[in-house]
């Protein structure tokens, strides 16, 4: 039996049946990993000394673990309110390069533009990853709807995760929710690996994970830039010279 054609016309209407797609997927395994994660960072959040709604409003206007728990850890040490901005700025240029590559891949002609305003804000590791496995299967009208879908599904869950977390702070010991906040990390270095499509991402992701721990030795401050560009550039200068040499 073949499989159906993937249809990659921009000039379609958006197919919505891609919102409750993207809830459902959300809802298995990644929405699983999600929510241990916030629940440590709510856990995180109660023993701080920052109310619930602190959190809550972290969780929205932020929309990325690693900033909204480096937000609290420099709130704990009392950084001044400029130093804190600024290192919460920087942990998001990771997320650029992410919306870059993936909002030209559900950009339709007739789809108003405020929705990849929306989209955007949510795309983080988690929507990335469920992005980059799937929409190799999926028709383009309905990769907007999708990404829309699995956010709401994963933000409205992570609200409530992280006021549970908030309230189970005296219950949970600060190891236990540090390793459910790892669960996020965990999840996004596995689905690289099974999401891998060339010999290439594998030795990307091979070299990530060997230079992380030199790396952070040397300059723990950048270790995940200079580990992730140099390893990302070793990998594409060996899959260059791989492919010349597959044509000679």
């Amino acid at each position: 039996m073949s499989k159906p054609e993937i249809q990659n016309d921009p000039d379609r209407p958006l197919d919505w049946s891609g919102f409750i797609t993207g809830m459902k997927t959300a809802f298995g395994v990644p929405g699983l990993v999600m929510s241990g994660s916030f629940i440590g960072f709510g856990a995180l959040v109660g023993g701080s000394g920052l109310d619930l709604g602190h959190g809550l409003f972290m969780t929205l206007t932020m929309w990325a673990l690693p900033a909204q728990v480096l937000f609290v850890q420099l709130y704990k040490q009392g950084a001044p309110a400029i130093a804190i901005a600024l290192a919460v700025t920087l942990t998001a240029v990771r997320l650029m390069p992410m919306v870059v590559g993936l909002l030209p891949r559900v950009r339709m002609t007739r789809s108003h533009r405020f929705l990849e305003f929306i989209a955007a804000h949510f795309i983080a590791a988690t929507i990335w990853i469920l992005a980059f496995i799937h929409f190799d299967h999926m028709d383009r009208a309905r990769r907007m709807p999708f990404i829309l879908g699995a956010s709401f599904m994963l933000f409205s869950a992570m609200l409530g995760l992280t006021a549970i977390g908030y309230y189970l702070v005296h219950e949970l010991p600060p190891l236990a929710a540090a390793g459910l906040i790892f669960l996020t990390p965990a999840f996004f270095f596995i689905s690289l690996i099974a999401g891998a499509r060339h010999k290439t991402d594998l030795i990307a992701v091979l070299f990530g994970a060997v230079l992380g721990p030199i790396v952070y030795f040397i300059a723990p401050d950048f270790d995940m830039l200079i580990a992730g560009l140099l390893g990302g550039t070793l990998a594409f200068v060996l899959g260059r010279k791989s492919e010349k040499g597959g044509k000679e």
